[in-house]
């Protein structure tokens, strides 16, 4: 395939390799001269989650204070937090009552 270098020197991958190999706009290359007139041309991995948080969890696990985390019960947050806010009581919650809806009769 053949390309064509811009005024800017950019050159531009035809669509045919891009789609095949998913090359979206703005993704990293790395170029590599190997002699005169040939280049090598290696997209960079993408940045992953995993990379994005890497040291994130050591940092976690490095905490001095071992042992203070107690899990909720994801049923008792709503009353946790009118207990500490509010220093109120939690009241009871009321259920709603599934009413039937009344038809409606389309006459022709």
């Amino acid at each position: 395939m053949k390309t064509t270098v811009s005024d800017n020197g950019q050159i531009t991958l035809p669509q045919t390799l891009r789609r095949k190999d998913r090359i979206r706009a703005g993704q990293k290359f790395e170029i590599e001269r190997l002699k005169a007139g040939e280049y090598l041309l290696r997209k960079q991995p993408e940045a992953s989650a995993s990379a994005d948080n890497k040291g994130f969890v050591d940092w976690l696990l490095a905490c001095p204070e071992k042992g203070w985390f107690q899990p909720v019960p994801s049923e008792s947050t709503d009353t946790l937090f009118q207990e500490n806010l509010f220093g109120e009581e939690p009241q009871p919650r009321r259920r709603r009552s599934r009413k039937a809806k009344p038809k409606t009769r389309i006459r022709p």
